[in-house]
């Protein structure tokens, strides 16, 4: 593959692509339109699933709680001002999700907008694929596998496992980091060279790219037992930058842990800043000079 014929679209793009302002989804697709091939992977639709059509299915649920149903506006006030600090993410996810019903409607927004949340359900992981040209599967996620199925309309969704242990069929997720193991030495021996800052925070638990040193440890002293540390759903980062390693270019909103991965496996990262107006900033994977991203 010849590069910059192909574009990789990791976790928070394919999210933005679905609940982000006109402006956003207008600029990443003016980014993907030139490529030949744009790309995702399993991983990517496990964590879309699970990030975004989980945290729909919540939403939902609020605006029609058996006893103590929300409107629109309530919710939406919930979420920016109560939830706890520490669910950032899903704080976040919950945020875009609400703006884009905001954005798409003016009246009756209650009703609207549990419409609209049972369409995203529905059709999410349809909508996935929508411009992707290809989806790689080596990884074989058992998770990804798995679609939403709605049990009873507006009230009850099924969304299966969410890690690879519990999964009913077997996931090729073991096999696919052994004829790797040489790149995770290699990636091992690259985390082992940042500072501990980048590793452990302040309060002394992992960031995600010490729990990718910990995996990493950990699957080479005993490969037999990574379905059981369930790696699709605690150090999702990493597969996804082994599934992407032959696509020169990697587009993110993230890039905190990307910036690290992509130069480790000698791609382009490509960073879409969240405020329309802002230029996507691209580090070419041939310059040893790339910004930080914190």
């Amino acid at each position: 593959m010849s590069r910059g014929t192909a574009i990789f679209l990791d976790t928070s793009i394919q999210i933005a692509r679905f609940v982000h302002d006109k402006q956003i989804k207008e600029r990443i697709s003016q980014r993907i339109a030139p490529y030949d091939l744009r790309v995702t992977s399993l991983v990517v639709r496990q964590e879309f699933r699970r990030r975004l059509l989980e945290e729909a299915a919540w939403c939902l649920n609020q605006l029609n709680h058996p006893t103590k149903p929300k409107t629109f506006e309530e919710l939406f006030r919930y979420v920016l001002d109560h939830m706890p600090r520490l669910q950032v993410r899903q704080k976040r996810i919950r945020e875009q999700i609400l703006l884009t019903i905001q954005e798409r409607t003016r009246n009756d927004r209650t009703e609207r907008a549990k419409r609209y949340l049972r369409t995203i359900l529905r059709m999410g992981l349809t909508v996935f694929e929508d411009e992707i040209d290809h989806v790689i599967r080596e990884v074989d996620c058992a998770c990804a596998s798995y679609p939403v199925v709605e049990k009873k309309a507006y009230k009850r969704y099924e969304f299966g496992p969410n890690k690879c242990s519990e999964c009913d069929r077997e996931c090729g997720v073991q096999s696919f980091l052994a004829a790797r193991e040489d790149k995770l030495v290699d990636v091992l021996e690259q985390l082992k060279e940042l500072p501990n800052g980048k590793k452990v925070k302040a309060d002394g638990t992992k960031t995600e790219l010490g729990k990718i040193e910990d995996f990493i440890t950990a699957f080479l002293a005993s490969p037999d037992a990574a379905r059981k540390m369930d790696p699709c759903l605690t150090v999702g980062d990493l597969l996804i930058a082994l599934e992407s390693e032959k696509i020169p270019d990697f587009y993110t909103i993230n890039a905190k842990e990307s910036q690290y991965l992509c130069r480790w496996m000698k791609q382009t990262l490509i960073v879409r800043k969240t405020f329309p107006a802002h230029e996507d900033i691209i580090c070419d994977g041939a310059d040893s000079d790339w910004p930080a991203f914190d």
